[in-house]
């Protein structure tokens, strides 16, 4: 049976990828279809490889974030145009953001479940829940709150990042370069890395017992988040400080052609004012001939 947490993120990362590629890739028809068609496929083709699959031929975190990539990439090429600039920027900064954002959801899923066994002791002790259907029915619904609001909050955090990503990206026209293209995309696969890493620490397996490292050392329930934010918040202002350079760029482009046309202007006007003096000695010279005729 799929975790019902896992359909939830899973809708809201095809419906929200959807809405970010069009916003930087143009579709081969019309936009509201494409991103219908896009969430439909891309919610089954997770269901099928990270819960079916996955189940069956358990993939690494390194494989994990590959499929991620390989799968929005061969997306992009099937609903949107080829060759477009900054295809990589989009795959890789929204397998980071769904990777990091993840996490945070994870700490607030682990509080959240904290609260629900204490409300769940508390109804027990008061003798609100006696039977065994009362106790699992009192636990399904606290599961399905608890999910519900794991998931609202990831796609709170989610989309902010995507549209902070979005606005800032203001040049989305520009034609990106090689190096370009690889400064963009370094900053989110050090965020993918980081994303990996966490998982390493906060699952533990000692002794066929898992354990997380949020009830070993319980300050990480801050700073877990606090880094995963920091994290997206750097693949932010790497964006930001690529449209500055840009936009300078841009500026000082514009301003030597100007310099360009005013040197041009004033060597023209320079030749004008040549031809006036020539033309004026000429007029001197014929008034010195007529008068000697």
């Amino acid at each position: 049976m799929f975790n019902l947490l896992s359909i939830l993120i899973h809708v809201i990362n095809s419906i929200f990828s959807g809405v970010y590629t069009s916003q930087f890739l143009k579709s081969r028809q019309n936009k509201k279809r494409t991103i219908i068609l896009w969430s439909i496929t891309y919610f089954i083709a997770q269901m099928v490889i990270f819960e079916a699959i996955q189940s069956r031929y358990q993939f690494n975190d390194v494989e994990s974030a590959i499929i991620n990539v390989l799968l929005l990439v061969g997306m992009q090429c099937m609903f949107f145009r080829k060759g477009t600039s900054g295809q990589l920027f989009v795959c890789f900064s929204f397998v980071a953001g769904k990777e990091i954002v993840k996490y945070i959801a994870s700490v607030l899923s682990v509080t959240l479940g904290a609260v629900g066994a204490r409300i769940m002791d508390t109804l027990l002790m008061q003798g609100k829940i006696v039977t065994k259907t009362q106790v699992e029915l009192t636990n399904n619904i606290l599961i399905f709150v608890m999910s519900l609001a794991s998931a609202i909050i990831y796609a709170l955090v989610l989309g902010i990042y995507l549209i902070l990503i979005n606005k800032k990206y203001v040049r989305k026209e520009y034609q990106l370069q090689v190096h370009e293209n690889v400064f963009l995309i370094l900053p989110s696969i050090a965020a993918i890395c980081i994303s990996i890493t966490l998982k390493m620490m906060i699952v533990t397996v000692e002794n066929g017992t898992t354990t997380l490292i949020y009830d070993t050392v319980p300050e990480t329930l801050f700073w877990i988040p606090m880094i995963c934010i920091l994290l997206l918040c750097g693949v932010i202002a790497n964006v930001m400080l690529f449209q500055n350079v840009v936009q300078y760029h841009e500026e000082n482009r514009k301003r030597t052609l100007l310099e360009n046309q005013i040197q041009h202007m004033q060597k023209e006007v320079q030749e004008i004012q040549d031809i006036y003096t020539d033309m004026r000695g000429l007029r001197h010279d014929l008034r010195g001939h007529i008068s000697n005729i």
